[in-house]
């Protein structure tokens, strides 16, 4: 097929051409091109390695896992522990329900495949005659991308290194006719196989916008995590706009690598921090917790000293309630006024679960492994979701109602604390190019479809220009996270409702129903029913209630004449 590049150096042409089959080169993927030769990436579709029942686990807590729970005890103070901790678990049981339903159709469908194993059988166990498939360059592929595991690093990408150090496209493999014993069933294509081109462009325009979202909270959480750690080391207040341009400064070149294996070590990084957050994070609660109890119950003596004295005549006129005695008792709420925004805010938390099950099923390389994973999968889910709610309840107690969308932003001051709020920027930092490399890859994908046209010319954008669509949409990107830097509560609960619903409890139960012939389809039907009502219902109220004040009012110095004043 001719290519139109838009590059006429020989150095483009030659990187560009297509390379000849050498499986040995760089980890190869399952991908092809469409009938309509539409540029598309599934970038939820990838191998995870491991194979071990023990790396499943550290799988699904990766994907889990991240700076969303931090939001947890803001959202149990809006909606109050009763309805939170309902909502919560019942939001869990729906997911592992839609989640089986979906791990339920991959079985089926790899089970269905003539001359295929659902267990994934290592490449190069394959014959070399088994490993020649049609091939074509990266940008007309489904790209498979490693989210998982980061330990033993990305087993596949769009680039690898040369032995001058320059990066190249890998060889893919033809989806349609991936190697023998290797399954290669994404959530997208489940949804291609469902519903046609229509369903899978659907769910992986989802995705996509659910990992800008995500983005997005990202430049909204590092710069309040900035500022404050900053305010409290230097007494200075730094306005959030010049945290965000700091921010997208170094992100643009970040998420300008395409070759994912460079951003390994960063990502073991950005985990290593995370879980040192967390733990610091629960560590200063309950101290903050007992301390607080301690002083409540010091005033309580003093208020029974004080009637007693006043009950034998020795009153001394002390104001015991000066100081530290002024504690009051916490009361919390089972129900508040803003319960609304929890249903979004719950649904996110699974966001990168939903889509990373497969994969997660794909890799486990244990006897019987397509039934085990299911019950592993939902034990350990489970076990997450209990840490979630003692995490959210016992935060959410230590702080009071006031405690900020950005827990590390009300922790006490102290070095800990504010070793914290600088951990997790360093990590949410590092985790945003890998959490947008996707998203990017199918914005770029789609430019080059629109180039092409009706054309049967393959248009692909040089290193300069990527760069260019890379800037443009992180700058975009930015300025939302400026105009709604007080609104971070509403957009994460907005994006749970809007994206998270569908994603996660409508088009699970939809797919099983569709491929599966045994199928209980009413209680598929009802589930999807249920994600829709939930979808439409948040979703309105959010928006109803979003001209309402944020948790905060900007600072005069947020703006950048405040700053100059």
């Amino acid at each position: 097929r001719p290519t139109l590049e838009l590059t006429g150096s020989k150095e483009e042409k030659a990187k560009y051409a297509p390379q000849p089959n050498t499986v040995n080169e760089a980890p190869l993927l399952g991908s092809s091109s469409n009938n309509n030769n539409n540029a598309t990436a599934d970038h939820h579709h990838h191998e995870v390695s491991g194979g071990t029942a023990t790396a499943a686990v550290f799988g699904i807590i990766k994907a889990m896992v991240g700076p969303a729970i931090l939001y947890l005890p803001h959202s149990f103070a809006d909606a109050g522990y009763a309805f939170a901790i309902i909502a919560l678990w019942v939001c869990t049981a729906l997911y592992l329900f839609t989640a089986n339903r979906l791990l339920s159709t991959w079985k089926h469908v790899v089970q269905s495949q003539p001359g295929r194993k659902p267990d994934v059988a290592s490449p190069s166990s394959s014959s070399g005659g088994e490993q020649q498939q049609h091939q074509e360059d990266s940008h007309n592929a489904y790209m498979e991308f490693e989210m998982t595991n980061l330990t033993n690093g990305p087993k596949g990408g769009v680039a690898s290194n040369t032995s001058d150090g320059s990066e190249k496209e890998v060889t893919i493999y033809d989806m349609e006719s991936p190697p023998l014993g290797k399954t290669s069933i994404s959530y997208p294509k489940l949804a291609r196989m469902a519903y046609g081109d229509l369903g899978e462009s659907i769910v992986r325009t989802g995705i996509t916008l659910m990992q800008l979202g995500v983005c997005l909270t990202y430049f909204i959480f590092v710069p309040h995590n900035l500022s404050t750690s900053i305010l409290k080391m230097t007494h200075i207040q730094l306005p959030f706009w010049i945290c965000l341009v700091a921010m997208v400064i170094i992100e643009i070149p970040l998420s300008s690598i395409r070759n994912v294996s460079k951003l390994v070590t960063t990502n073991v990084i950005a985990t290593c921090l995370i879980g040192f957050g967390l733990a610091a994070c629960l560590f200063l609660a309950t101290e903050y917790y007992a301390a607080e109890s301690s002083m409540v119950e010091g005033a309580a003596n003093a208020v029974n000293g004080y009637n007693n004295n006043e009950e034998d005549g020795n009153n001394n006129d002390q104001d015991i309630w000066d100081g530290e005695y002024t504690v009051p008792i916490r009361h919390l709420s089972p129900w508040n006024d803003h319960w609304y925004l929890f249903i979004g805010t719950s649904v996110l938390l699974f966001e990168g679960s939903i889509t990373l099950c497969l994969p997660l099923q794909e890799a486990l390389e244990v006897p019987d492994a397509e039934t085990r994973f299911p019950t592993l999968y939902n034990r350990t889910i489970g076990s997450i979701v209990l840490f979630y709610t003692v995490f959210g309840y016992l935060c959410w107690s230590a702080f009071g109602d006031d405690v900020s969308t950005v827990l590390t932003t009300s922790l006490p001051e102290g070095i800990l604390a504010t070793t914290v709020q600088l951990a997790y920027s360093i990590a949410v930092v590092f985790t945003f190019p890998l959490q947008i490399f996707p998203a990017l890859e199918i914005i770029v994908q789609a430019y080059e479809t629109y180039l092409q046209g009706d054309t049967d010319i393959v248009v692909q954008l040089d290193t300069n220009r990527r760069r260019v669509v890379v800037t443009i949409v992180i700058i975009l990107l930015a300025i939302i996270a400026e105009l709604e830097m007080d609104n971070l509560g509403k957009v994460v609960s907005l994006m749970g409702s809007l994206l998270g619903c569908p994603l996660a409890f409508v088009f699970p139960p939809l797919i099983h129903s569709k491929l599966v012939p045994n199928a209980n389809r009413k209680l598929d039907s009802m589930v999807a029913g249920f994600g829709v009502m939930a979808m439409v219902g948040a979703t309105l109220i959010t928006l109803a209630t979003w001209s309402e004040p944020g948790e905060r009012r900007r600072l005069e110095e947020s703006t950048l004449a405040g700053f100059f004043r």
